[in-house]
């Protein structure tokens, strides 16, 4: 068959790019190589080949970055990622969120940030340089191979980002795969585009961040292994501190970051979800802190060495499981922004678990007993790569065989790591006999950096329950035999493995999470109190009583000010015990290094955290929702939707809400097609005066004024005083009533503009849109928006759309509020030109809008067993109705109403809600990270004046 010339296609970007990913992959190899020789050998000339290697690998590295950018700034959609993640109206500035929105990109990024921490590295770990960096090669091959894209028979070898859209897996085959213009076909002349919700500035700076955040982890890794392998217990501590307190500041700024993002574009009404994705952030984060602060108090005196190991190769390991986590497709059911199952599961599962096994393995301090666990850990990473072909054909025989054994072998290489770490800790690992005295720093930092472990512990079981689902699998049939014949309902549970994390996030994480945090500011308060050693507690108590004292006041006061739940105790311990903190901290600036700002970092960070803490739980409790629906039930629209909390509101209409009028104005498709935003219109609100005999419709019931008065905030208020029921009132009244409102528009204050990001290929998402107070937050998005272009039939009516109503009930349709007056039998058929036998009920309608009002009553008649309905129109309100039929069990009718176009008008569903103090989390945040930065400043130079 001749070999087909395609059309259009620009290959030479492709061809260049693998070649980039090849040499990169190849010189990760050769660098290992050559640092693992001059390690061993000492040898200069094995030092400089090994470098030039590392060059040649980051030279790669850049070369395939610089490619991929190519592609897409040039729109080649010949190429599979350029067309799953660019379109053509993007904005110029999202092409990079385009380049990290892909596994591909993103383990580049990972990659591109390691390459450029290795070279540092060469430059100033001065003695520890070959050996760390004989670690950090072996990671770089791992990564590099990410992006090789080869295969093996049906194992998948990475995925490369340079793979031609016509060759990929999801295409290969198909018909217009052998056409040699198919880049003329219209699907091909544009790509699927970003994900709408990574259409925002946040995301083209968060990403890269937060990935120079995982890639420090690695750094303090490579340092602590290192030693081990050299079995100098401690010499590594002093070069890792400040790369560990790196770390731990830009790691922490990425999450922040993605906080931000959360807050200002994903539009769920908050900072914060628990989501697993950032959860998987969050505990490589906490476990680091642990370690770095760890680091500090064992660089004086190596009081718990073991625990400064397990907590400095945690995070990388910890960055590993996320990885694997987010990548492999295990939480495509519990998190809204992991990635799908790809073909590269395998070759992440044994990253990671090579990765623990080599931190293992470096701590047994006997030959034999390394040789043992390498060997059985050789044997079972093998094993696992054999089988997981099978295990990947879910049509092959053997499929359920493959999987169950893999589970099992898996479950064996945890309890063998377990195993070893336990005996390592007992009989080989380095330690002091003495005990720390319990008024010494070093014990309370430890307890600090214990809470932080505690915390990532139950975040991560919680994060991993898809997890334990498949470690449970094999022994399902087992676990339900013993819950069957033991009547255990435990044990049936288990057999079943269909184990979700809880819906309510208050039980799944605050209960747990919030002590654990209290505990944590306490200690951060008062730790820094303490000298190294011991203290006198009589000097402590002397100097920490007058920030006790202020904070105690200091919490009273906002409690009060703030109207906190008196019941809600955890909101007061929580915000008593940052308060302290802060206090604290600040004092301990002031009168002890004062003039000393070297010394201020860990005091400026913990002020920072305290007061991010302050922020979060002041926002988060007394966050309240202004928007209350004033016009029909929308919760008959959709069950979704609330009364209390979401608000429906036409185009042009003026409503109360909260403290403002809100007008909404007008919707514009933005230029980039993609972002519809709806110009929401803030008036101030001013006093409305009610007068003797003014009527007023409140929940469709009718009010006469009894007294002159000044409305209240809520009718409620002024009830009981100031208006009287009207029980039936009469066409006058019914015309002359109005909607009850405690206040009338004023001067326009600000516009708010919430939007929808539309993605045909990718889905909607809404943006929020924000007004920032010095006090509070302003947060507004939209619930729902008609996108769908509707057309009107010949007559000029649109598509009939049906209602389930009872008597009571109210419906707003095109501006016109209809209430459901009463359900009646019919009598006399024959004046409604009906048959004498018909038996039928006939519905009582008002319809109402600003100025007017009306009735109507389309009936329902069944004739001979049959039903039969008639179309009733109301021309001069541009309506149709038509009463489809009665459920008899619940009492509700079926109405089917149609809209004339001359009528009918746009509406939009959103919801406004208040977030106190939000800024103090935000300052807190900068705080932290200043801070943070100050300490990394601070042990940098104690690092040069060591050396």
């Amino acid at each position: 068959m001749d070999e087909i010339t395609y059309l259009g296609e620009h290959l030479w970007p492709g061809r260049l790019g693998t070649l980039f990913a090849v040499l990169s992959f190849a010189a990760a190899i050769v660098a290992t190589i050559g640092f693992f020789m001059a390690e061993r050998s000492g040898e200069a000339s094995w030092k400089q080949f090994a470098r030039w290697a590392f060059r040649a690998h980051s030279f790669a590295v850049v070369g395939i970055m610089i490619t991929l950018f190519y592609i897409l700034f040039n729109h080649l959609y010949e190429y599979r990622y350029a067309w799953e993640h660019l379109n053509n109206a993007m904005p110029i500035k999202y092409v990079f969120s385009c380049f990290w929105e892909g596994q591909e990109g993103s383990f580049l990024l990972w990659t591109f940030w390691h390459m450029v921490l290795g070279n540092l590295l060469i430059r100033w770990s001065g003695k520890w340089e070959t050996s760390v960096m004989t670690i950090f090669s072996l990671v770089q091959i791992f990564l590099a191979s990410m992006l090789v894209g080869v295969y093996f028979g049906d194992f998948q070898f990475g995925q490369n980002p340079f793979e031609l859209l016509r060759e990929s897996e999801n295409f290969f085959g198909l018909p217009w795969t052998f056409n040699e213009a198919y880049l003329q076909f219209a699907q091909f002349q544009d790509g699927r585009g970003l994900n709408p919700l990574l259409q925002n500035y946040w995301m083209t700076i968060h990403p890269p961040i937060t990935f120079l955040g995982f890639a420090s982890t690695l750094v303090p890794f490579c340092f602590v292994l290192a030693g081990l392998w050299k079995r100098d217990y401690t010499g590594w501590l002093q070069p890792a501190i400040p790369w560990t307190f790196f770390g731990v500041a830009i790691l922490g700024t990425g999450i922040l970051m993605g906080g931000a993002w959360a807050y200002e574009a994903l539009g769920f009404g908050g900072f914060w979800a628990w989501d697993p994705v950032e959860n998987s952030s969050l505990v490589p984060w906490l476990v680091m802190a642990a370690g770095a602060h760890l680091l500090v108090i064992n660089k004086r005196k190596p009081t718990a060495l073991f625990a400064c190991v397990l907590f400095i190769i945690g995070p990388f390991i910890l960055i590993l499981y996320s990885t694997f986590l987010t990548r492999s497709g295990v939480l495509g059911d519990t998190s809204v922004h992991s990635f799908v199952e790809s073909g590269i599961l395998p070759q992440l599962l044994v990253y990671l678990l090579v990765f623990v096994a080599l931190a293992t393995m470096m701590m047994i301090k006997v030959k034999k007993e390394r040789l043992i666990f390498g060997v059985l850990t050789a044997v079972i990473l093998v094993t696992m790569a054999l089988l997981a072909p099978v295990a990947a054909n879910e049509l092959g025989d053997n499929h359920s065989l493959a999987t169950n054994t893999i589970t099992l072998l898996l479950i064996t290489f945890i309890v063998a790591n377990i195993f070893w770490l336990i005996r390592v800790y007992a009989k080989q690992f380095p330690r002091l006999k003495e005990e720390e005295d319990l008024w010494s720093r070093e014990f309370w930092m430890f307890v600090g950096a214990l809470i932080f472990v505690i915390s990532a512990i139950h975040i991560s079981f919680v994060t991993s329950i898809p997890i334990w689902n498949k470690l449970l699998e094999p022994f399902s049939p087992a676990l339900a035999s013993l819950g069957e014949s033991w009547g255990s309902d435990v044990l049936t549970a288990l057999s079943k493995h269909n184990f979700r994390p809880p819906s309510d996030v208050f039980i799944t994480y605050h209960k747990f999470q919030v002590p654990l945090a209290a505990l944590l500011v306490i200690i951060s308060g008062a730790g820094q109190w303490f000298k190294y050693k011991k203290t006198d507690i009589k000097v402590f108590a002397k100097k920490i009583v007058w920030s006790l004292l202020i904070a105690t006041g200091l919490t009273v006061l906002a409690s009060t000010i703030g109207g906190f739940s008196y019941y809600n105790f955890g909101v007061y311990i929580l915000l008593g015990a940052c308060i302290f903190s802060v206090v604290s901290n600040f004092d301990y600036i002031l009168r002890m290094v004062r003039g000393k700002v070297d010394l201020w970092g860990a005091s400026v960070a913990h002020i920072g955290f305290g007061l991010m803490l302050i922020g979060a739980v002041v926002s988060t409790s007394q966050q309240h929702i202004i928007s209350k629906n004033s016009i029909g039930d929308i919760s008959q629209i959709s069950e979704e939707w609330n009364n209390n909390e979401d608000m429906a509101i036409y185009q042009g209409d003026t409503l109360d809400m909260g403290p403002y009028f809100i007008v909404y104005r007008d919707r514009e498709l933005a230029s980039d097609s993609v972002h519809l935003h709806c110009y929401i219109d803030y008036f101030d609100k001013k006093e409305k005066s009610y007068h003797p005999d003014d009527l007023v419709w409140v929940k469709g019931a009718m009010f006469l004024a009894v007294s002159e008065h000044v409305a209240g905030e809520t009718f409620l208020d002024d009830m009981e005083t100031s208006w009287s029921r009207v029980p039936f009132p009469n066409p006058r009244q019914t015309l002359e009533a109005q909607p009850w409102v405690n206040g009338r528009p004023a001067e326009k204050l600000f516009t708010l503009t919430p939007s929808l990001i539309m993605n045909g290929a990718k889905g909607t998402s809404r943006e929020p849109s924000i007004k920032h107070f010095i006090g509070h937050d302003l947060y507004t998005f939209l619930e729902y928006i008609d996108t769908d272009e509707k057309h009107a039939g010949p007559d000029g009516y649109f598509e009939g759309r049906r209602h389930e109503v009872k008597p009571g009930d109210r419906v707003l349709v095109s501006n016109i509020m209809m209430s459901v007056d009463s359900l009646l039998p019919l009598k006399n058929p024959e004046k409604h030109g009906l048959l004498t036998g018909d038996l039928g009920a006939k519905a009582v309608l008002s319809l109402r809008d600003k100025s007017r009002t009306t009735r109507v009553t389309p009936f329902f008649v069944v004739r001979d067993s049959i039903p039969v309905s008639k179309v009733e129109e109301v021309a001069d309100w541009g309506l149709k109705f038509r009463f489809d039929n009665i459920d008899p069990h619940s009492g509700s009718m079926f109405l089917t109403i149609w809209e004339h176009e001359s009528v009918k008008k746009d509406f939009i569903v959103m919801k406004a809600m208040v977030f106190p103090q939000i800024n103090v989390l935000w300052i807190g945040c900068l705080i932290m990270v200043l801070g943070t930065f100050m300490a990394v400043r601070h042990r940098i130079k104690l690092s040069k004046r060591k050396e």
